[in-house]
């Protein structure tokens, strides 16, 4: 199933920031900006897909990857 095909309420934590769907248990990464799906977690740079073990929550809002994250 696509994380998107359920909408989340704007502005709700549950709510992934990059698609906009709602965001169940089993596929949840939890950030400072709120919940994404596993698949739906990436750099706002370079967009490399990240994993929980390996991004940067950023003050900025942003989430980023650890090369881009260090240039900044």
């Amino acid at each position: 199933m696509e994380t998107a095909a359920i909408k989340g309420s704007e502005g709700s934590f549950e709510t992934c920031p990059k698609c906009h769907g709602m965001v169940y248990e089993a596929e949840k990464i939890v950030t400072k900006r709120g919940l994404y799906h596993k698949t739906c977690l990436a750099c706002f740079d370079c967009t490399k897909k990240l994993d929980p073990s390996n991004f940067y929550d950023a003050r900025d809002g942003h989430i980023y990857c650890r090369q881009c994250y260090s240039s900044k």
